[in-house]
């Protein structure tokens, strides 16, 4: 590899794109814009970071586990949960119970989803968990009966095709009978 030159007589190093290749693109952690890095490892960084300002610690993040293998793999249900849906079903569950509970049983403020069971337990009231696992209860519920409805339907297409080619088939072996007689 040849060195650049400035002007005449002067020489200067290589670029470092030449040494390291073409860098990849810089974009900046929308949750911290102090934080740069490579476009590649944005969403590894991203959970990360998300967690830090949530104030996790390190021990917590590295006791958590993806659990998207399970329901990718699997016909689990899966309900998806976010602050304002949290929220939503809190404030639901408490104008159902419409002052049958003590006050202060439900949570006033929008909390942060909890990302695990010690979370849940500490940020979470007992009739705020209570609340979200009927909701979670009656969604998977729903989605269950939903995708067996779908299988029932596919299952009597495949029965009514089963029907029709036993059919096929007993009309064409009475052909063949008749065929030699």
């Amino acid at each position: 590899m040849a060195a650049e030159t400035d002007g005449p007589g002067e020489k200067r190093l290589p670029s470092l794109s030449l040494w390291f290749g073409i860098p990849s693109e810089k974009v900046t952690c929308p949750y911290d814009t102090n934080h740069q890095m490579p476009k590649s490892s944005l969403e590894k960084h991203m959970r990360s970071c998300r967690l830090r300002k949530l104030e996790y610690s390190k021990e917590e993040e590295a006791e958590m586990y993806d659990s998207t293998f399970f329901y990718d793999k699997g016909k689990i249900p899966k309900v998806q949960m976010d602050k304002d849906l949290q929220f939503d079903i809190i404030k639901k569950a408490m104008a159902k119970e419409c002052g049958n509970c003590c006050p202060g049983a439900y949570s006033s403020q929008p909390a942060e989803v909890p990302q695990n069971h010690k979370r849940y337990i500490c940020d979470l009231t007992q009739a705020d968990r209570l609340a979200i696992y009927d909701y979670v209860l009656a969604e998977t519920k729903n989605q269950r009966s939903r995708s067996q409805a779908t299988e029932n339907d596919s299952d009597l297409f495949v029965d009514l095709a089963a029907k029709v080619n036993q059919g096929l088939e007993f009309f064409f072996f009475l052909q063949l009978c008749f065929f030699y007689i």
